[in-house]
């Protein structure tokens, strides 16, 4: 396997010095032996931790369980000082754009990239989904829409909206003292639209830390314009439980089907041309 680490702002001046965002890659070797011009989808996962830290067990962790499954996987470990918008937007999409300039090279299929965050890095993960054509990202970039929008989104206990159940110290990391407008341009159910790209979403009904109404708040949305989505959300479980079994701190037998869960769902989308799954009727 091939690994190795960038920082974005060394790639790309104009996210200017005080982003902190790098870029980990993990990518199978190719070889003979089995395709050596395969383009494989690939997975950029984003930590959580309130935009405080990023999670090392929502990382490496999370990455091992699909590089074993055919896809290449990044892990974003994006700014989090105070104050830091539009820092962490910035360098998801950046990082996604990255994926695509470099995937002859590091055999990334480039319509086929999945971002994948945890509580707030789900918040990162959904910016990506629907902010990708924000005036004010853009004006900073200077890329075309097309080349920053993921195809795919994987939320897993992600913190959705700033204005309804709200993880409040996520929104003040990012924002400070945010007012109501500021909170609304962040709270991502209110930016779904027709662009928006499929989602798999997972959550407990009793996690603690973020409520699982943020998640539904987003499937609503996604139902209302017409996106498709696949949705989990298992009676009981504690917040952070990352991969949910041995290999990282909480171990919860009934949630950790939520791999399974989601490589089912990404084969169909990335290798099965989301083909429909046969009706059980």
């Amino acid at each position: 396997m091939q690994t190795f680490s960038l920082k974005l702002s060394d790639h790309y001046q104009e996210l200017g010095q005080k982003s902190e965002g790098v870029l980990d890659a993990y990518i199978p070797e190719a070889s003979p032996e089995i395709n050596p011009d395969i383009m494989r989808p690939s997975i950029l996962i984003c930590p959580g931790g309130a935009y405080m830290y990023c999670s090392r067990r929502e990382a490496e962790p999370i990455a091992l369980n699909f590089v074993g499954k055919g896809y290449n996987v990044f892990v974003l470990y994006y700014s989090v000082f105070e104050k830091c918008f539009p820092y962490p937007q910035l360098e998801v999409l950046s990082a996604i754009r990255m994926i695509r300039e470099n995937a002859a090279q590091w055999h990334c299929a480039p319509d086929k990239i999945a971002v994948m965050g945890f509580s707030a890095g789900g918040h990162l993960a959904a910016c990506a989904s629907n902010l990708y054509n924000d005036s004010r990202l853009l004006d900073i970039i200077q890329a075309e829409p097309e080349l920053l929008r993921p195809n795919a989104s994987i939320l897993c206990y992600a913190v959705i909206s700033g204005l309804k159940s709200p993880h409040e110290l996520s929104f003040e990391r990012l924002l400070g003292e945010p007012d109501e407008e500021g909170l609304a341009s962040l709270s991502l159910e209110l930016r779904v639209d027709e662009g928006t790209p499929p989602a798999f979403i997972w959550h407990t009904s009793d996690d603690g830390g973020v409520s699982v109404k943020n998640s539904l708040l987003y499937a609503s949305a996604l139902a209302e314009h017409n996106i498709p989505f696949e949705m989990h959300i298992f009676p009981h479980g504690i917040h952070g439980l990352a991969n949910a079994d041995r290999t990282t701190v909480y171990e919860n037998p009934v949630c950790a089907q939520w791999i399974g869960l989601c490589l089912k769902w990404l084969d169909n989308l990335f290798y099965n041309s989301g083909e429909p799954a046969e009706s059980c009727v």
